[in-house]
């Protein structure tokens, strides 16, 4: 009988690729469609008003739906490993520094350019 030795195609990466997507698809819909749990803390702590308040799940859907097409762009550019890698990690410091959010201006800049816009990229077409 012969040895044979098994070579994933991926090069081994595929489990962190999987657990990446995973996690990817996990934060970013959950806190698009968990808004409303938040919207009455954003109308007290920033002193909003509720229309003020309500263009924040606007713009998230909007931009998380309209900028699929750029992904594409940019992976066929670049390879899809590298705008994955980018629009993770910008997704992540987009929600670090949302946190330090004291505005609702400041919240549409950093959350929405860093997570929803960069983050899409990770959706590829």
């Amino acid at each position: 009988m012969r040895d044979w030795k098994l070579v994933p195609p991926d090069g081994g990466w595929g489990w962190l690729v999987l657990v990446g997507a995973t996690v990817v698809n996990m934060l970013i819909p959950g806190t698009i469609k968990s808004f409303g749990v938040l919207f009455v803390e954003f109308i007290e702590v920033f002193d909003a008003s509720a229309s003020t308040a309500a263009w924040i799940p606007a713009l998230c859907y909007f931009l998380y739906s309209s900028l699929g097409p750029i992904s594409s762009i940019l992976s066929l550019k670049y390879s899809y490993r590298t705008v994955s890698l980018l629009g993770g990690t910008s997704a992540a410091l987009g929600m670090i520094m949302s946190f330090y959010a004291n505005s609702v201006g400041y919240l549409y800049i950093r959350y929405y350019f860093y997570v929803i816009k960069l983050s899409n990229t990770c959706y590829l077409q």
